[in-house]
């Protein structure tokens, strides 16, 4: 499928020329991975949330632990 944008300023063409340059890429290639990223974004955003949460749920798991296994070694003594 393609894709073609029209009346582009100069100016932001040459600029986006300077980034793919940069990256070893054309101008094709860097535009294909910049709308790539665009549109999965709200993915990518999702999934870091979840990320997020999953770590906040499993350090309140690690923190229960320790203290259970404290309890039990002050039980020993």
């Amino acid at each position: 499928m393609e894709i073609k944008i029209r009346n582009m300023d100069k100016d932001i063409v040459l600029r986006i020329d300077e980034l793919a340059k940069k990256r070893g890429l054309s101008r094709n290639e860097y535009l294909r991975g910049q709308i790539k990223q665009l549109a999965l974004h709200p993915e990518i955003s999702e999934k870091g949330d979840q990320y997020k949460r999953l770590v906040k749920e499993i350090a309140v798991v690690i923190q229960q632990n320790t203290q259970v296994l404290n309890e039990l070694l002050l039980q020993e003594d």
